[in-house]
């Protein structure tokens, strides 16, 4: 899995030993760089992963 160790609180639990995913749009590779951006297909396709795992959990 690949880290930068700026995910949030993650990390944290990272170094407890535990299992951290960490999800979201555009190339992690440009991850808290000067050229890091997001294309609007890449928002709406994690939009859609969203929706689609929080309404797993309530299916209504």
């Amino acid at each position: 899995m690949y880290t930068k160790g700026a995910q949030g609180e993650g990390r944290h639990f990272k170094a407890k030993g535990m299992p951290v995913v960490a999800f979201g749009p555009g190339n992690y590779r440009l991850l808290h760089s000067y050229n890091e951006h997001v294309t609007l297909e890449e928002i709406g396709t994690a939009y859609n992963i969203y929706r689609e795992f929080l309404s797993s959990f309530n299916p209504a």
